[in-house]
């Protein structure tokens, strides 16, 4: 086996403060492991080569001449490995970067810094240890030393680097990959150093030497539980002010709090590592997917060889944002209102956000990741789990019969830790892609899910097709191999076939032909409303209406005509009376006609039925005596052509429904007597709805649909939803004196892949912005 399959990458840039990356020997390979009660070594099995052969073999694999290690570099015992081996750590004081190895990797490390040139090196190694690696072993480790920049390379004295044409030049292929999945991954988390803050740390440190104290422990820990208890009585009063963090004042002060906590969680780091003598690297300021967190470079917690140290490290953030939460809830919870309280309920709202949604997940490489991995003494967690994770699906795929990637008891708690970790990160870019799509930039959102979808899906896919096609030779049985690889390409097809996928359209259910009766003038009722249910003809009267002002008016109007009349007939029709008499008579008329359009007006005040149905809906406000507005709702008749849905639509799913006329779709309702209706689709239109005929839809009713205000003072949907009518031919004995605006769901059913949803998902973004 090669010796790159030994060794893991660890990147430690995370806000934790362990900066820097560490190569890890893959234990039970080349380390010394106990089995069947004797210690072994499995390079020991090997054929020892002849000392020329292995001089010659590593000459011609090695990508770069070897022009010696680094004087710089620093060997040092490093932390028992997880099954009480030893390890060291070769330190990088330049990069600060850190590389844990095993026992044959330290002994040639130390033969590489005392001896001048690889064969003397390579001599040394074999007179004074028992190993006995191969060939293949040696040059795989000076090619990642020279991979690493841990060698001079001729490019560092000016020469030009040449193409290696050996089969170790693979690793320039690795590089590139590396790149490519850098450059599509590294805008996810980029530093920028702002302070080199060691000799501060360490004029501080006996300032708050006293924080860390056991009596001072005990106070928080008290004030802690004081104040989780108290905020428990009150816990209807804190939520409630948590709806503040919704006002652009709540929001602005939740962000300054949080930086504060931010602070004192970098400089808790800072301050436990310079407590166990070590230097802290730099502070400053990180973009963790364009958003600035604080963090603190203390790579060189690496040295100590005590994990509980370094557990103690990791945890100094958690410990401190716990402590500031517990004592800020005591102190809002016995501050009366006003500006103090208000202040510990943001700096108590950013503690434990920062430390139960960050800092806290064990999936993201943040503090808890840290303090499992030192807790489980399991270096490099999160490749080495990955890597178990892999080969328990190449164990499914292809009845994997090749080694295990190492020797652990923990192999299943792995392989599992790397199935979830994996599925989180998915589920992590997806958010980042969607959140970006919607709230900053289309284009730019459905440009990193494509980016996103090719670096952690496809492209690590295609790299275990063409592994496993490689080693085909560790195939197991040919039936379960095709059976599995069956099962497998059933699984991957169903991403790029139409499979059926269901969504719940709201809207109400309607009569076809009904009739919104309202108010023809304002008066007061003077009989009772019809009841519910009740079948009307048309013209039959429904109600009456009593205008006491039209009364009156008729009246006054009636008086001015007699008034009128009466002065006409005494006056003669010639002479100056005469053009007097003519002007009576044309006020006369104006008179009659307006006593004319008083009596219709009294007469429209007996509402009567349009159309031939039932009453479907009474304004239950009303009754008999009951004063009414102009245009006041009455009550509602429903003719007997049957009912259709008019459910809402948003423009994504409205394409969709075009053209798809006579679609089949099931009209639901939320109670269980109403049976399931089934619908035709009859057509869409293409204009957003503006009114409604209820307010049942919207979010402040319970419904589904956000609402927001419009300029007249009217509800209305926050987004443009448009109105798509399903005919309902059957109504399975469902009355037309029940439903009519009744809310309800259509159940439609689209048949789409994932890909092409993916696709076309990303295709709208970019169009949109008008970049294709």
């Amino acid at each position: 086996m090669k010796i790159s399959k030994l060794f893991e990458k660890i990147n430690i840039n995370a806000p934790k403060g362990q900066q820097g990356f560490c190569f890890l020997s893959g234990p039970g390979v080349l380390k010394w492991q106990k089995k069947k009660g004797r210690v072994t070594s499995m390079a020991m099995k090997r054929t020892p080569p002849s000392q020329t052969d292995i001089f010659k073999a590593v000459e011609k694999s090695l990508p770069h001449p070897w022009m010696g290690l680094r004087p710089e570099l620093k060997l040092r015992r490093g932390a028992p490995g997880d099954d009480g081996s030893k390890t060291w750590l070769l330190e990088d004081p330049l990069q600060g970067h850190y590389f844990e190895l095993g026992e044959f990797e330290a002994a040639f490390s130390v033969c590489l810094m005392t001896e001048p040139d690889i064969r003397s090196a390579v001599e040394k190694l074999m007179a004074k240890t028992p190993l006995k690696p191969s060939p293949a072993d040696i040059a795989g480790f000076l090619s990642l030393l020279q991979k690493e920049r841990l060698a001079f390379l001729p490019s560092d004295f000016g020469d030009p680097e040449k193409k290696d044409p050996s089969p170790a030049g693979a690793g320039v292929k690795t590089n590139r990959r590396r790149r490519i999945l850098k450059a599509l991954t590294g805008y996810l988390f980029v530093k920028i150093p702002l302070a080199r803050p060691d000799a501060f740390i360490e004029k501080l440190l006996p300032w708050a030497a006293p924080l860390g104290s056991r009596p001072f422990l005990y106070v928080c820990a008290v004030l802690w539980v004081l104040g989780i208890l108290f905020a428990f009585q009150d816990w209807e009063l804190y939520a409630h002010t948590a709806n503040h963090l919704l006002t652009p004042l709540g929001a602005a002060a939740f962000v300054a709090a949080l930086s504060f906590v931010k602070i004192l969680h970098e400089l808790a780091h800072a301050l436990a590592a310079k407590s166990r003598g070590l230097f802290v690297r730099r502070m400053g300021v990180a973009l963790m997917v364009f958003m600035p967190v604080f963090y603190c470079d203390v790579s060189d917690a690496w040295r100590l060889r005590s994990r509980r140290d370094r557990v103690v490290i990791a945890a100094a953030g958690v410990m401190t944002e716990f402590a500031a939460a517990g004592v800020a809830l005591f102190f809002w919870s016995v501050s009366p209102e006003g500006a103090i309280r208000s202040v510990m309920f943001y700096f108590s709202g950013a503690s434990l956000a920062s430390s139960l949604f960050t800092n806290l997940n064990p999936l993201m490489r943040f503090d808890a990741y840290y303090i499992l991995m030192d807790y489980l003494r399991v270096s490099n967690l999160r490749s080495r789990s990955r890597a178990f994770f892999l080969y328990y699906v190449r164990r499914v795929l292809v009845d994997w019969q090749g080694p295990e990637p190492e020797i652990h008891p923990r192999r299943k708690f792995l392989a599992a830790f790397g199935a979830f970790a994996l599925a989180y990160r998915l589920f992590i870019f997806t958010v980042i892609s969607v959140a970006v799509y919607h709230f900053v930039f289309k284009a730019l959102g459905a440009l990193l899910a494509l980016a996103q979808a090719f670096a952690i899906v496809l492209f690590p896919l295609a790299l275990e097709i063409r592994f496993l096609i490689q080693n085909r030779r560790f195939w197991g049985e040919k039936k379960k191999v095709l059976r599995s690889g069956a099962a497998a390409a059933a699984v991957l097809a169903l991403a790029a076939f139409p499979m059926p996928r269901t969504q719940k359209l709201p809207g109400f259910l309607m009569v076809r032909d009904v009739a919104e009766i309202t108010a023809p003038d304002s008066g007061r009722i003077t009989g009772p409303l019809p009841a519910l249910g009740k079948a009307v003809a048309p013209g039959e009267t429904l109600l009456r209406i009593q205008s006491r002002a039209l009364e009156l008016k008729r009246d006054r109007l009636m008086r001015d005509f007699e008034k009128t009349r009466s002065v006409m007939e005494t006056m003669r029709a010639g002479g100056a009376e005469g053009g007097y008499r003519k002007w009576l008579a044309e006020e006369a008329k104006r008179i009659a006609a307006a006593v004319r359009t008083a009596d219709e007006a009294l007469s429209q005040l007996r509402v009567g039925s349009p159309i031939r149905g039932r009453v479907v809906r009474v304004n239950e406000t009303l009754g008999p005596g009951a004063y009414l507005f102009r245009s006041a709702f009455l009550m509602t008749v429903a003719g007997e052509s049957g009912h259709e849905a008019r459910v809402y639509a948003d423009e994504r799913t409205r394409q969709k429904l075009k053209g798809r006329r006579g679609a089949r779709a099931g009209i639901v309702f939320e109670d269980m007597e109403t049976p399931t209706l089934e619908g035709r689709l009859e057509r869409v239109l293409d204009f957003p709805a503006d009114s409604f005929v209820n307010l049942s839809l919207f979010d402040f009713a319970g419904g589904p649909m956000a609402s927001a205000p419009s300029p007249d003072g009217r509800a209305r949907p926050l987004k443009a939803f448009y109105p798509v009518i399903f005919s309902i031919p059957e109504s399975g004995g469902l009355s037309t004196a029940v439903g009519h605006g009744r809310p309800c769901f259509a159940r439609v059913t689209f048949w789409e892949s994932a890909l092409a949803s993916f696709l076309r998902w990303a295709w709208r973004g970019l169009a949109g912005e008008g970049m294709i």
